[in-house]
Protein backbone atom coordinates (compact mmCIF):
# COMPACT_ATOMS: atom_id res chain seq x y z
CA UNK A 1 0.00 0.00 0.00
CA UNK A 2 1.06 3.56 -0.64
CA UNK A 3 0.31 6.38 1.77
CA UNK A 4 -0.02 9.95 0.49
CA UNK A 5 -0.25 13.00 2.71
CA UNK A 6 -1.78 16.16 1.32
CA UNK A 7 0.67 18.99 2.01
CA UNK A 8 -2.03 21.59 2.67
CA UNK A 9 -3.15 19.94 5.90
CA UNK A 10 -1.31 17.21 7.76
CA UNK A 11 -4.57 15.75 9.06
CA UNK A 12 -5.81 14.91 5.54
CA UNK A 13 -4.26 11.51 4.83
CA UNK A 14 -5.07 9.25 1.91
CA UNK A 15 -4.18 5.60 1.43
CA UNK A 16 -4.45 4.16 -2.07
CA UNK A 17 -4.36 0.55 -3.27
CA UNK A 18 -4.29 -0.26 -7.00
CA UNK A 19 -4.96 -3.63 -8.62
CA UNK A 20 -4.87 -4.65 -12.27
CA UNK A 21 -6.79 -7.92 -12.24
CA UNK A 22 -9.06 -9.28 -14.96
CA UNK A 23 -11.59 -12.05 -15.47
CA UNK A 24 -9.99 -15.34 -16.51
CA UNK A 25 -9.73 -16.11 -20.24
CA UNK A 26 -12.90 -18.20 -19.92
CA UNK A 27 -14.58 -15.22 -18.19
CA UNK A 28 -14.64 -17.11 -14.89
CA UNK A 29 -14.04 -15.53 -11.49
CA UNK A 30 -10.31 -15.17 -10.68
CA UNK A 31 -10.84 -16.28 -7.08
CA UNK A 32 -7.16 -16.21 -6.08
CA UNK A 33 -6.88 -12.60 -7.24
CA UNK A 34 -10.02 -11.62 -5.33
CA UNK A 35 -8.42 -13.07 -2.22
CA UNK A 36 -5.77 -10.37 -2.68
CA UNK A 37 -8.57 -7.78 -2.81
CA UNK A 38 -9.93 -9.21 0.46
CA UNK A 39 -6.49 -8.78 1.98
CA UNK A 40 -6.41 -5.13 0.90
CA UNK A 41 -9.88 -4.59 2.46
CA UNK A 42 -8.59 -6.17 5.67
CA UNK A 43 -5.63 -3.78 5.79
CA UNK A 44 -7.95 -0.84 5.12
CA UNK A 45 -10.13 -2.01 8.00
CA UNK A 46 -7.33 -2.34 10.57
CA UNK A 47 -5.60 0.89 9.58
CA UNK A 48 -5.26 3.15 12.60
CA UNK A 49 -5.86 6.83 12.06
CA UNK A 50 -8.11 9.02 10.03
CA UNK A 51 -7.34 8.03 6.43
CA UNK A 52 -9.38 8.39 3.28
CA UNK A 53 -9.15 4.95 1.66
CA UNK A 54 -9.24 4.58 -2.13
CA UNK A 55 -9.17 1.25 -3.97
CA UNK A 56 -8.50 1.48 -7.74
CA UNK A 57 -9.03 -1.53 -10.01
CA UNK A 58 -8.75 -2.09 -13.73
CA UNK A 59 -12.17 -2.09 -15.36
CA UNK A 60 -12.71 -5.48 -16.96
CA UNK A 61 -16.18 -6.50 -18.12
CA UNK A 62 -17.77 -9.86 -18.95
CA UNK A 63 -21.22 -10.77 -20.20
CA UNK A 64 -23.10 -12.71 -17.54
CA UNK A 65 -26.77 -13.61 -17.67
CA UNK A 66 -27.36 -11.25 -20.61
CA UNK A 67 -25.82 -8.24 -18.85
CA UNK A 68 -22.36 -6.78 -18.56
CA UNK A 69 -20.62 -7.08 -15.22
CA UNK A 70 -17.27 -5.67 -14.21
CA UNK A 71 -14.99 -7.57 -11.89
CA UNK A 72 -15.37 -4.77 -9.32
CA UNK A 73 -19.18 -4.99 -9.54
CA UNK A 74 -18.98 -8.74 -9.03
CA UNK A 75 -16.72 -8.29 -6.01
CA UNK A 76 -19.02 -5.76 -4.39
CA UNK A 77 -22.17 -7.81 -5.01
CA UNK A 78 -20.76 -11.17 -3.89
CA UNK A 79 -17.94 -10.61 -1.45
CA UNK A 80 -18.63 -7.46 0.52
Amino acid sequence: MVVFTIKAKEKNKIIVECKSHRWTKGKNVPSAKLTVWNEAMYYFNILVGNYKKIFFVTRDVRKAHNKEESLAEYYISKLI
